[in-house]
């Protein structure tokens, strides 16, 4: 089976967004990229270490933890947000 992968470079923010099959990781640093590459196509060790979503599940998981860090997730309280 072949597989495409594509790696994005982002020269503004200096980081890196690794593609397959509609599923992506982004926002990675050089390191955290070649790992990513190297998880996801190494046999033994499966998934990546950062998940690979769409944009969309990318949206709501960082809306998710917006809501944590801000207190407004599900009754969490945090106190540092509080008015």
């Amino acid at each position: 089976m072949i597989r495409s992968i594509t790696i994005r470079f982002d020269s503004e923010r200096n980081t890196y967004q690794v593609e397959e099959g509609g599923r992506l990781c982004p926002e990675l640093t050089w390191e955290e990229m070649l790992g990513q590459l190297v998880e996801i196509t190494h046999p033994r060790l499966g998934a990546g270490r950062f998940p690979m979503l769409t944009p969309e599940e990318h949206d709501a998981r960082r809306a998710r933890m917006v809501n944590r860090a801000c207190g407004t997730d599900e009754g969490v309280v945090n106190a540092e947000f509080r008015a």
